[in-house]
């Protein structure tokens, strides 16, 4: 699977993805944007999965809504209130949400992601919703730690959840070391999820509804 190198509206399956948005970008697309992908990513591994999930659910909504994807830094709470779909992601660092401790820890070993803040403090900041709207996450973690517990999926949903999203179900993508890469299959398996998560999100969005 290839990520798109396009700055805005990327046709993705049968829908667009509007892909790597900064703010201006994606307050013009406000109000068409159904589903929304956010991340934080330190070596780039998580924004791989994030492009893959995006690309997922653009499928699983066939072309009836358009989905964005953007690094948490670059989007405003504010902007989400229109969403109904969240899915957000992020790299576990220390088996959690990276904080800037560990960002900088991170960056010493040649990341080159944001430091100051990411997918912690944005959702920190997010409107309480009505349980209006669904949320799903994903991280990526070093293979090694697979059966550990605690990872950035389930630190996030619990926040999620907290903030009035109606939480759905977090997953976890492996790298075989820090900074990757990410294991062979990977990217299939998120865009597989992304679909099949979305698929969900949509029924259900539609039982409330009555649509």
């Amino acid at each position: 699977m290839t990520t798109p190198n396009h700055p805005l509206r990327v046709p993705v399956q049968q829908g667009p993805v509007y892909a790597d948005l900064d703010l201006a970008d994606l307050g013009a697309a406000e109000g068409r944007v159904s589903a929304l992908v956010v991340h934080e990513s330190s070596f780039g591994n998580t924004r791989t999965i994030a492009m893959a999930v995006a690309e997922g659910v653009a499928a699983a909504l066939e072309g009836d809504a358009s989905v964005a994807l953007a690094a948490a830094n670059r989007v405003e709470p504010e902007m989400t209130q229109s969403v109904r779909m969240l899915l957000v992601g992020a790299p576990t660092h220390a088996f959690a949400l990276p904080r800037q401790s560990t960002r900088e820890d991170a960056v010493r070993q040649g990341a080159t992601g944001p430091v100051m803040s990411g997918v912690r403090e944005w959702i920190g900041t997010l409107p309480v919703r009505s349980r209006d709207a669904m949320a799903a996450t994903f991280d990526t973690r070093v293979e090694l730690m697979r059966h550990l517990p605690g990872s950035a999926a389930t630190s996030a949903l619990k926040q999620l959840g907290r903030h009035g999203y109606r939480t759905v179900e977090h997953e976890s993508f492996y790298v075989t070391g820090t900074p990757g890469p990410l294991l062979p299959g990977e990217e299939e398996r998120a865009y597989a999820w992304g679909r099949r998560v979305a698929t969900e999100m949509r029924a259900a969005l539609a039982a409330r509804t009555g649509r």
